[in-house]
């Protein structure tokens, strides 16, 4: 695979959805919990977009609720993030995740990526059967804890039917690289 130059400003880029991105980044999940069908992104300055379809053909630990809840809600956002990161090492866009290699990110995506803080506000039932969403990366810091080097990702997140007023949330995740 030929490498992409690093592209820090991103004004305008649309990514479109790659399936084999997708099935790399989803096959962590067991096939009954793979929620996401398909995600764009675009990148407007520091903002990363990102929208997508999702389905719950059947939740991965509950019988079926008739709507979204949150911890399906919190499984997909995962997914959107997940590949949300892939995408922008896939493309070499910004000054954080350019850096990394697609080895870099399987070696830490589960184990180092740790959801530090989440929020959802349903306003709404939302069928699960399928439905939309919307993913945004507000903010991504690089920082300093001791002497270990870590990301946070300031995000928010809408999930609907029709529109994408059903449930909103706000997540923080922190990546981290400590020894195991």
């Amino acid at each position: 695979m030929t490498t992409t130059a690093r592209r820090d400003s991103v004004d305008g880029l649309e990514i479109a959805h790659d399936t084999d991105l997708l099935t790399e980044v989803l096959q962590v999940y067991r096939p009954e919990a793979r929620y996401l069908r398909q995600m764009t992104h675009r990148f407007d300055g520091e903002t990363i977009r990102a929208d997508a379809e999702l389905a719950i053909e059947g939740s991965c630990y509950i019988d079926e609720t008739g709507h979204l809840n949150a911890v399906d809600a919190l499984i997909g956002y995962n997914q959107m993030a997940y590949l949300t990161i892939a995408t922008m090492i896939r493309h070499s866009v910004g000054p954080v995740f350019s850096e990394w290699s697609m080895a870099e990110f399987r070696r830490r995506h589960l184990p180092h990526m740790v959801i530090a803080d989440s929020r959802f506000t349903f306003k709404r039932p939302i069928d699960s059967r399928r439905f939309r969403a919307e993913l945004v990366f507000d903010r991504i810091e690089p920082y300093r804890a001791g002497s270990q080097e870590r990301i946070a990702l300031t995000t928010s997140v809408g999930f609907g039917n029709d529109t994408l007023g059903g449930c909103r949330g706000e997540v923080r995740v922190v990546i981290i690289d400590e020894a195991q």
